[in-house]
């Protein structure tokens, strides 16, 4: 099964389930031009937009906690058309954020502005069968860069 979340010229970027797992993909106009932008070492993936080239989403480490339930340890995700291109937004965020994702891309001449949100998520019982993710503090988010 797979989601086409949005469109940008030839390309369609969304999310394709490979083994169980979301995968941010990028297609050039067929089914069988689809790319798998997921990055190594990362679980899973979702790609929400796209603009001049740039698609903005989510990459997953770990889908699970120990215990089983659903993990919250997003980064937020900028990628250039393949997987090894992606940039962790969420590496760019001050502490005590430590989570984050990518919604929506805008380029605007020379400047290169994505929205998400950022979030603290903090874990009880690590590693353990009771293995917890909860978010305290959420907050919305503007990354900006300018382009050469």
């Amino acid at each position: 099964a797979s989601t086409i979340y949005a469109l940008d010229g030839e390309h369609q970027v969304g999310v394709a389930m490979r083994k169980l797992a979301a995968r941010a993909v990028i297609w050039r106009g067929s089914a069988t031009s689809v790319t798998d932008l997921t990055p190594a070492g990362f679980e899973s993936s979702q790609a929400y937009d796209a603009r001049s080239g740039f698609q903005v989403g989510v990459v997953t480490r770990h889908a699970l906690t120990a215990s089983g339930g659903a993990a919250s340890e997003d980064q937020a995700a900028l990628w250039q058309g393949a997987a090894d291109s992606w940039l962790d937004l969420g590496a760019l965020l001050p502490l005590p954020f430590n989570a984050s994702m990518a919604r929506s891309i805008e380029v605007d001449g020379e400047r290169l502005l994505v929205c998400g949100e950022a979030r603290r998520v903090e874990t009880a019982d690590a590693g353990t069968p009771r293995e917890t993710h909860y978010v305290p503090d959420a907050q919305a988010v503007l990354w900006s860069a300018r382009l050469r």
